[in-house]
């Protein structure tokens, strides 16, 4: 390591960000299979600057505080002249390493700084969970922020923002820096006050509308010049009232889930629109649905989250319209109406989609787990949903702004991450992000033992197997961590396991008031939660007094996931940093990720089909032992072949995304305004 890439601030830059195209054709699926076979870098190179590393803090554990700030001025004063090279690189890790140790009592262990030099290196560092990334990420922001560089720090949601914060703020007091956090309830005047500190931590959602809201002020005059010449009308200018200082450096915590996860969707600044009454057009858009029969009049695809009218579906909404007047006339108008009615009342479920609050109609996000304040679904959507569940009418929006979360971050003048999961998508975030992925081997031996993976028929046996599962373990005194796929199929666990006698607390986006107090007593002895994604990604679940000495916290997996690397999120919630742990997987052919698609549905139907049932003396069915060692063996590679299928559906859906975004944008440059 030479020099790094992250680019030194200088006056004539009022508001840095890079601009980058898109690879297409040939030259774009090359450089997207080239990421499956980019290697690692320097593992040796690394491994020996860890050790310098290491051998330069060990002389400064005799060195007093004052001492100690008068290197950190020192080394300030060198990067911003010098610039982020090898020799301050080392250091700036063991000042940063020393002061760790003094202020939080935690000494970053070598694994750790070998992520902080991938990170700083622009890639992203792959640490197994447990592996304490929070603490590793300290080392290359605080070292970019000394050089002078606003360092951002992204993660997936406000508990971990403010969480993170919270804890690293004795390190980077001591060193000089300011600290800020973003967070979802924050007012205007909190959030520029916060962008401008020396390290941000926030949220995805809440960097991405702020960056929009500045683009919307900045308009087509965003030039350095346009900007400095207007810092002469101090507070009204627009740098004063712009939310980020750019988009110089970012460490995105989570980085699979915000980068690839979270991408299928763009987001869109909205205003409140015209109030504009259409209670009596949706209201008749539900019940010409209700009129019209599945499959022979309309398809509904749960894998592209769509609906589709069908020729004789057509057919039967035109005799269902022909005596309504208004927008029931044009052809176009009544089948889009109609397909957002359907897809409301059939895609869109209570309790896993979004959850009812106050009469209002709030999105869940699908890969936290968590209630999202404010968004709202586009193209009318959300206005069908809350007609459904018989809410007031919100009106609808109007568009100020859009942009993708892959167009954002590539916007960065040097963006890096973290994550326990990211090998499987290594190929998407070198071929969209130029991003590399760099494992990291854990500092201890795992020793989380997998006890098996079981598939039941139907879900009333899987429910059964999971509570005895549950009851076995309660048994031993072990703590339970249940994960769910939503609200919905958490209540349902909570009240069998109420039903069984079995004490347990929930944790999903109706509780998330809770959340820190539910996570900090989930690893004690004789306790069960039963959690949605909430628990998935980010928390720490620490083990009670004796714990270890029973096996540790015990997972199981109920249901799998869009994606097997929020599984593998889920599972490594046990067994952390050396800890014992044990995890299980009990799933069932009936699963939603099954019945969804349907091929893998037409498989499962004709296994449960096949799989007779003996009436003995007691009247319980007896499965033959045959039928069940084939449902046992085939049930997983069922589940996992459908869980792929929508790995790679959700691969094209991003893709699709990325390239209409690079479309609009160039037409949108080609007029002379913004996203």
């Amino acid at each position: 390591m030479s020099r790094s890439t992250i680019v030194l601030p200088s006056i004539a830059d009022a508001y840095p960000e890079r601009s980058s195209k898109l690879a297409s054709g040939l030259d774009g699926l090359v450089h997207r299979c080239a990421g499956r076979l980019v290697s690692p870098r320097g593992h040796k190179r690394r491994a020996q600057t860890v050790e310098r590393i290491v051998e330069e803090q060990a002389r400064l554990i005799d060195v007093t505080d004052a001492e100690l700030a008068d290197r950190v001025a020192g080394l300030r004063r060198a990067l911003r002249s010098r610039g982020i090279v090898s020799e301050l690189v080392v250091d700036g890790f063991a000042l940063i390493r020393e002061v760790s140790r003094r202020r939080t009592g935690m000494q970053h262990y070598r694994t750790q700084i070998a992520a902080g030099l991938v990170m700083l290196d622009g890639a992203i560092a792959e640490m197994e969970t447990g592996e304490g990334k929070t603490l590793a990420v300290t080392l290359p922001a605080a070292l970019v922020a000394l050089a002078g560089v606003p360092v951002h720090v992204i993660t997936v949601n406000d508990y971990l923002a403010h969480r993170d914060a919270s804890l690293m703020m004795p390190i980077y007091e001591f060193l000089g820096l300011s600290v800020g956090e973003i967070v979802s309830d924050a007012d205007s005047k909190t959030r520029r006050r916060a962008y401008r500190c020396d390290v941000a931590y926030c949220t995805n959602n809440e960097i991405v509308f702020d960056y929009l809201r500045d683009r919307l002020l900045l308009g087509d005059r965003a030039s350095a010049l346009h900007l400095q010449f207007e810092s002469i009308y101090g507070e009204r200018s627009r740098l004063q009232r712009l939310f980020l200082k750019g988009l110089r450096f970012a460490i995105v915590d989570e980085a699979d889930s915000v980068l690839i996860d979270e991408t299928r969707t763009p987001l869109i600044l909205s205003a409140p629109g015209a109030e504009v009454d259409r209670s009596e057009v949706v209201s008749q858009a539900l019940a010409i649905q209700e009129a019209l029969e599945p499959e022979r009049d309309f398809s509904v695809d749960h894998l592209r989250f769509e609906a589709s009218l069908t020729p004789a579906g057509r057919q039967r909404l035109g005799e269902l319209t022909a005596r309504l007047g208004g927008v029931w006339r044009s052809t176009r108008l009544r089948e889009q109406l109609v397909r957002q009615a359907i897809e409301a009342c059939h895609l869109y479920r209570r309790d896993q989609h979004y959850v009812l609050r106050d009469g209002k109609v709030q999105i869940v996000d699908q890969h936290t787990g968590r209630v999202v304040p404010g968004r709202t679904w586009s193209e009318g959507v959300h206005q069908f949903v809350e007609a459904k569940e018989g809410c007031e009418l919100t009106p609808d929006p109007t568009t100020l702004a859009r942009i993708s979360y892959q167009s954002f971050f590539r916007r960065y003048v040097a963006l890096s991450g973290m994550t326990g999961t990211a090998r499987e998508v290594a190929g998407e975030l070198w071929s969209v992000y130029g991003l590399r992925v760099v494992t990291i081997p854990p500092r201890r031996a795992s020793r989380r033992r997998y006890l098996g993976t079981r598939t039941l028929t139907t879900l009333e046996r899987k429910w059964a197997a999971v509570v005895a599962a549950v009851a076995a373990a309660h048994e031993r005194s072990c703590p339970v961590l249940v994960g769910t796929n939503n609200v919905a199929t958490s209540e349902h666990v909570s009240t069998l396991l109420s039903d069984a006698g079995l004490s347990h607390a929930v944790l999903n986006a109706k509780q998330d008031d809770r959340e820190a107090e539910i996570i900090s007593r989930a690893g004690e002895r004789d306790r069960i939660t039963v959690a949605t994604n909430m628990a998935g990604r980010g928390t720490d679940i620490k083990l009670g007094p004796g714990v270890a000495g029973l096996g540790g916290l015990h997972v199981i997996l109920t249901e799998f996931h869009d994606a097997a690397r929020i599984d593998r999120q889920l599972v490594g919630r046990s067994a952390r940093q050396g800890d014992p742990g044990s995890y299980e997987v009990i799933t069932s052919l009936e699963d939603p990720i099954v019945t969804n698609d349907r091929s893998t549905a037409l498989v499962a139907r004709c296994l449960r089909a096949s799989s007779p049932a003996i009436a003995p003396a007691d009247g319980k069915p007896i499965r033959h032992p045959i039928v069940q060692t084939i449902v046992q063996a085939v049930g997983p590679l069922l589940l996992r072949l459908a869980q792929r299928r929508v790995e790679g559906e959700y691969s094209r859906t991003r893709q699709r995304l990325l390239q209409a975004d690079e479309k609009l944008n160039s037409r949108l440059a080609f007029a002379g305004r913004p996203e």
